[in-house]
């Protein structure tokens, strides 16, 4: 996930070192470095600490879209990170009046608790104004050509359009909702693990 942290240290003229020892709690400054060249995954909670040390909105860590940029679905790789379990992938008749089901099939939101299996119930949101940083969100992709497959994928929500993932090791990309590369289908409202039987 491209960030701004290396522009929002060299516009403050500080070292890898200033930008650890502003953070609370302190960090490392090869902390810090893994960070900015993406080697270490940038979650929420480090966006959070960093946006306090360079006294700016966590939104501003992360890189937007260049100026014009377009949806390219073939430079970006998407998996379903969810199954729905109930009626069609976000029909808006069904999921208005009941939550809908999905179960996680993978890893990108292992951070918050969240693995393969994991019972989800989703309610529909009409506008991300209903939506707080930190929320969970399952979204549809929108493909650009008929070609291209819709996937079910499950990210974290930034406050006031970005969609990220949170996991150990490999992170599925981030969406910026102004590229109109997915739409939103609703909340995670609960989460439970799957209960199955022996036999």
């Amino acid at each position: 996930m491209e960030n701004r942290i290396r522009e929002l240290r060299k516009q403050r003229r500080w070292s890898y070192d200033d930008v650890a020892r502003r953070l609370s709690p302190v960090a490392s400054g090869s902390t810090i470095q893994k960070l900015e060249n993406g080697t270490m995954q940038l979650t929420l909670a480090w966006m959070e600490r960093l946006a306090a040390a360079f006294e700016v909105q966590v939104t501003e860590i992360l890189a937007p879209p260049a100026a014009g940029s377009q949806f390219n679905s073939s430079k970006i790789f998407y998996v379903n990170d969810v199954q729905c379990d109930n009626g069609q992938q976000g029909d808006k008749e069904t999921s208005l009046v009941v939550p809908m089901r999905y179960t996680m099939k993978t890893r990108v939101l292992e951070e918050l608790g969240l693995v393969p299996g994991d019972v989800l119930d989703v309610a529909s949101i009409l506008s991300t104004r209903e939506l707080a940083t930190g929320d969970i969100i399952i979204a549809k992709t929108v493909p650009t050509n008929a070609e291209d497959p819709e996937y079910l994928i499950a990210r974290e929500f930034i406050e006031p359009n970005l969609l990220i993932t949170n996991a150990r090791h490999d992170n599925a990309p981030s969406v910026h909702l102004a590229t109109g590369a997915v739409r939103i289908l609703g909340r995670v409202i609960g989460a439970h693990r799957s209960v199955t039987k022996a036999s």
